[in-house]
């Protein structure tokens, strides 16, 4: 039996919560800690149930509110103590997920969000809720291909300012929304071409999508380090409709790269904030 047992997926894909949990298996083995780990790669449901079961501590990192309420109950029928980081801004899904979010949080030993608006909702759901900051920083980084390297270092001499962004997929929120809104920022910069955009779209999705655009937008169809991105330009754009805590935003401010970003959630104090696709909030902050 291991002090804790640490649930969730690592890259492949890349996305805020699988970057966070290989962060923080590293950050483990660096501070030589005892651990296991449950890759829900492989999830099945016997492996699960029995990996709770043996487990004194076991913390859980995943995007589904289903698994958080089954983890949640299984914990507690086995004693186990249980914690949940909620991946996300709290109350974004339709009704019967948000109801099992809301169930899981009240049963978890120690439930985690990662932003003061989810904090508000869960300590009134469970006292020991803690706010903590989903950023672990990277202690090592691959360098970017040379073939990407050339292509942004050549949007970089034929514009004024480089931006970048990224998209863990193209997906859409509980209104429809775009999650990244990469769409509004692929019009908004088609028309400014002294303004260079760089998208990091690990999953492909955008560039099957957008097949011609001008020169100075270049979508990078395949999983590299955007913190290598990141010291290559000007400017972050977290143009997102719904967040938790951005690690980009985090990664960005580490490397000095300023950073504006929508304001549907709070913000890191040094982040300039737009309105969600909105061209003119946009505007006043590149002015």
């Amino acid at each position: 039996m291991k002090p804790i047992l640490i649930i969730g997926k690592t890259p492949p894909p890349i996305g805020g919560v699988t970057i966070y949990v290989e962060r923080l298996l590293s950050l483990a083995k660096r501070n030589k800690l005892e651990y296991a780990f449950y890759d829900l790669n492989k999830f099945n449901l016997p492996s699960f149930i029995k990996s709770i079961r043996c487990a004194r501590n076991a913390h859980l990192n995943t995007s589904s509110s289903y698994l958080r309420l089954l983890f949640t109950i299984l914990c507690k029928l086995f004693a186990t103590n249980s914690i949940i980081t909620i991946h996300g801004n709290l109350g974004r899904f339709g009704l019967v997920k948000n109801i099992c979010d809301q169930i899981s949080i009240s049963l978890a030993d120690y439930p985690i969000v990662i932003n003061a608006d989810s904090y508000k909702k869960a300590i009134k759901l469970n006292k020991k809720t803690k706010l903590i900051s989903a950023f672990i920083p990277s202690f090592t980084e691959k360098k970017l291909p040379m073939h990407i390297n050339d292509a942004i270092n050549e949007i970089i001499k034929r514009t004024d300012l480089t931006f970048c962004t990224n998209a863990y997929k193209r997906s859409f929120d509980k209104n429809n929304n775009e999650i990244y809104g990469i769409q509004f920022l692929i019009s908004f910069f088609s028309n400014r071409p002294n303004l260079g955009l760089i998208i990091a779209d690990p999953s492909s999705s955008y560039k099957n999508i957008y097949n011609n655009l001008p020169n100075n937008i270049y979508i990078i169809g395949e999983p590299v380090s955007f913190i290598e991105i990141l010291k290559l330009s000007d400017c972050f754009i977290r143009n997102s409709s719904t967040d938790g805590d951005s690690l980009s935003i985090h990664e960005a401010l580490q490397y000095h790269t300023p950073v504006i970003a929508s304001d549907i959630v709070d913000r890191p104090s040094e982040v300039l904030l737009m309105k969600y696709s909105d061209q003119y909030s946009l505007e006043d902050n590149l002015k």
